[in-house]
């Protein structure tokens, strides 16, 4: 396996380290961090949101049989036909 040019080791110590923690919330409080990067961090701390959404909606009507669709839409019309001005 080819090694990092720079070692994990190092990289790990530099985040690590209480000086590079505060000028880091500096740059985040102050708005001098890339969106991309604060994005970054947020998705790494709360999670990354789902890129889709799956909804599951159902249809009062799909469990109707004929007969009663029939006269749910008869009354339905009968509901609009009152709404009617004379």
């Amino acid at each position: 396996m080819k090694q990092p040019a720079i070692p994990i080791e190092f990289l790990r110590g530099l985040l690590e380290d209480p000086e590079y923690r505060a000028m880091l919330r500096v740059r985040l409080i102050s708005g001098d961090v890339p969106a991309g990067i604060e994005g970054m961090i947020w998705h790494y701390v709360y999670g990354k949101p789902p890129e889709t959404l799956n909804l599951l909606v159902s249809d009062p009507y799909d469990a109707m049989s004929d007969e009663e669709l029939a006269a749910s839409a008869l009354q339905l019309a009968a509901e609009l036909q009152a709404l009617q001005p004379n």
